[in-house]
């Protein structure tokens, strides 16, 4: 049991298995892809069960990209969409810490103005029509002049 933002939280740790086919995440660098295993952290409120803050980094470094360190954080909170009476967790800020060839970036990112939209399909689903009995030498037939030349050369029977 923890405390986040002076809310009960559970924070739960978690490790990434050393399966190369189970792997969460790829880096690219040049043509070279690498697997990179996460282990991290997440704070869920314990009486909703939400995802408040997850944070990760590498499980160890990659060394044969010069790729020593990865440190994602992000924060998540509650948005509501008034016009659709629903609300979401979503992320509210982001941070990211790397350190690549002896050089440390960082960069942060904060959402805002979030958008809700939904698209809405019926199906109709009915039993196909049987197929129209063709006579190949009928002139007026339907069928285009590639089909009606198959026909007229007879396919082998089914």
């Amino acid at each position: 049991m923890a405390d986040l933002h002076g809310s009960p939280v559970w924070q739960l740790h978690f490790e990434e298995s050393a399966d190369p086919n189970k792997s969460f995440q790829a880096i690219r660098i040049g043509g070279a892809v690498y697997l990179a295993r996460l282990k991290g952290r997440a704070w869920i409120a314990k009486n909703t069960y939400e995802v408040l803050r997850m944070e990760t980094d590498l499980a160890a470094p990659i060394s044969r990209a010069h790729f020593t360190m990865e440190h994602l954080m992000i924060s998540y909170a509650p948005i509501y969409f008034k016009h659709h009476s629903v609300r979401l967790w979503l992320p509210e800020s982001t941070s990211l810490y790397i350190a690549y060839r002896g050089h440390r970036y960082e960069r942060g990112h904060t959402f805002s103005h979030f958008r809700l939209f939904s698209v809405d399909s019926e199906q109709a689903v009915k039993e196909p029509t049987p197929p129209e009995s063709i006579d190949p030498t009928d002139k007026t037939s339907k069928l285009l002049p590639t089909q009606s030349r198959l026909l007229l050369e007879g396919a082998p029977p089914r």
